[in-house]
């Protein structure tokens, strides 16, 4: 059986902005690979999740009829970017629905190049890949809406009041001062 090699380029996140500017992109393979993470911090992330999706299920299995009965809620912040793993069938869901939307674009995408369309039509492999993404977005979409409504109602029970933000959806935000909370 052959062994999957696995991909030297990684996407770093941090608690902490760190830029690393590259000036020269002809870079040595032992440079370059200090700006990715190495197979064992990739895996580390990955145990990681794993751990955080098996604490998520077994507190939402555990409490499945409190949820049910609106005795107890769900902190938003608590499962922010992992709301496609809170159950193997909603992970199952997602997987099957990317792969479908990866088939679609790579089958445009050959029936261009059968057809000889040159350029090959970025606009047409855009509405194929928006069409087969669409489910997905909508379930960011009211990720966010819901994470926007625990914050607020957080808000709410502690009495503050925000400052009204530059840029997003939030309703009735106003507050003139500088300093975002106010008692």
């Amino acid at each position: 059986m052959m062994k999957k090699t696995p991909s030297k380029r990684q996407v770093r996140f941090s608690d902490r902005s760190l830029i690393c500017v590259v000036n020269n992109l002809s870079l040595s393979r032992e440079q370059a690979s200090k700006l990715w993470y190495s197979q064992e911090e990739t895996d580390l992330f990955k145990a990681q999740l794993a751990r955080r999706v098996r604490e998520i299920r077994s507190q939402l299995q555990d409490n499945s009829a409190l949820l049910d009965e609106g005795g107890i809620t769900i902190n938003a912040a608590a499962i922010l970017g992992l709301e496609k793993h809170l159950s193997p069938e909603i992970t199952a869901e997602y997987n099957g629905r990317r792969v479908a939307l990866q088939r679609a674009v790579l089958a445009e995408h050959r029936q261009h190049r059968a057809m000889h369309i040159l350029p090959h039509s970025t606009a047409r492999l855009a509405i194929v890949s928006a069409q087969h993404s669409l489910w997905a977005r909508e379930r960011a979409r009211l990720a966010a809406v819901f994470l926007e409504q625990d914050v607020l109602q957080d808000f709410a029970e502690m009495n503050l009041q925000l400052k009204k933000p530059r840029c997003c959806s939030m309703q009735a935000v106003t507050a003139a001062e500088e300093n975002p909370f106010r008692r």
